[in-house]
């Protein structure tokens, strides 16, 4: 029976103390294997599965800064010797199947979160991995698909980073020529978008044909919704944007700005009926501006904001730089909270 089985079945604190001391016993005897092995084969696979699974060492309180816990003392030194013993030019991490979890790990728990911070631990890996090839493309491939549809807002400005200094100048022939133009086009929908930069204006109109540019609108905010009236999404959805805007937003000098994406004027026109969906700049784009980008060889608004489902929503400043995007409408309004209590505190 197990150590850490018998730990569960003690009958006594006695047993349990010397249960406990068994497997402290055994878990050092294993480390101790572990370090003779790596002495005797420094470059041997084992040795470099044994760094893998080994997490550093965080010394204790007593033999820190000032004799006492100190956390960030802490996350430093866990992460300064998180990748002790392990080479990004080592090929043969790549066929573990646990260099990528802990790779995960890594820029989940120890990496802020923000696009410059992992912008240069990517840079640090590619820049070691160079020298070779089979990790050098293993780290890009996870990077770039990690960072291509990211988990979290704001971060596809590391793939932005990464298409323009390593794959728009001809480092990663690696990649199929239909993957690379989907990167291509991934990239150029994003560049125009990313978080801190001014919006694409968008020329549309409004429902009775009267011009409508975005830049037009003088607001300290400026939500804007693309939807469309067709979408099953939209529809369950857009009400409730609006509910929150004539309950809160529009009080606190928000403008909507909501444009059409599909569906045709009559549905679209049909459903700011229906739903009374009021006091919204409701535009769209007319055949005769959508021909004129087209034939002019510019991008359009899908590209320009990324729109390839619906609805999605944008944060726009006073200046029409963005502050959010692609949020639930639950979500923009904690960041509207949080812009309007700062802009009071200031």
């Amino acid at each position: 029976m197990a150590a850490t089985t018998q730990l569960a079945s003690a009958h006594s604190k006695a047993d349990s103390t010397k249960l406990r001391d068994k497997i402290k016993t055994l878990n050092t005897d294993i480390q101790n294997y572990r370090e003779q092995l790596a002495t005797k084969y420094p470059n041997g696979l084992l040795t470099t599965l044994f760094h893998l699974l080994k997490e550093p060492d965080v010394p204790p309180a007593a033999k820190q800064p000032g004799g006492k816990y100190d956390s960030n003392y802490a996350y430093r030194y866990f992460k300064t010797h998180y990748w002790d013993g392990i080479s990004f030019t080592d090929e043969r991490l790549a066929r573990t199947p646990v260099f990528e979890p802990r790779l995960d790990k890594y820029f989940r728990n120890l990496v802020a979160p923000e696009a410059d911070s992992i912008q240069r631990e990517a840079d640090m890996m590619l820049l070691q991995a160079r020298v070779s090839k089979p990790m050098f493309q293993y780290l890009m491939v996870y990077f770039v698909q990690k960072y291509v549809n990211p988990e979290y807002m704001g971060q596809d400005a590391v793939f932005v980073h990464l298409f323009e200094k390593y794959i728009n100048t001809g480092q990663t022939e690696f990649f199929t020529e239909k993957y690379r133009t989907f990167l291509n086009n991934r990239a150029y929908s994003l560049m125009a978008n990313l978080i801190g930069q001014p919006a694409p204006n968008l020329e549309m109109v409004d429902s009775a044909g009267k011009p409508m540019p975005l830049y037009d609108v003088q607001a300290p905010f400026v939500v804007i919704c693309f939807w469309d009236a067709t979408c099953s999404h939209c529809k369950e959805t857009v009400p409730k944007v609006d509910s929150i805007f004539q309950a809160k937003w529009k009080r606190e000098g928000v403008k909507l700005y909501g444009v059409m994406v599909d569906g045709g004027r009559e549905a679209w026109t049909q459903f700011i009926k229906d739903h009374n969906l009021n006091d919204w700049i409701h535009v769209y784009e007319t055949k005769e501006h959508q021909e004129a980008t087209e034939k002019a060889g510019q991008p359009n608004f899908r590209q320009l904001y990324d729109v390839y489902q619906t609805p999605i929503l944008y944060l726009l400043d006073k200046d029409k730089r963005i502050i959010a995007k692609k949020l639930s409408y639950q979500q923009l309004d904690e960041v509207i909270n949080l812009k309007m209590q700062h802009a009071k505190s200031n």
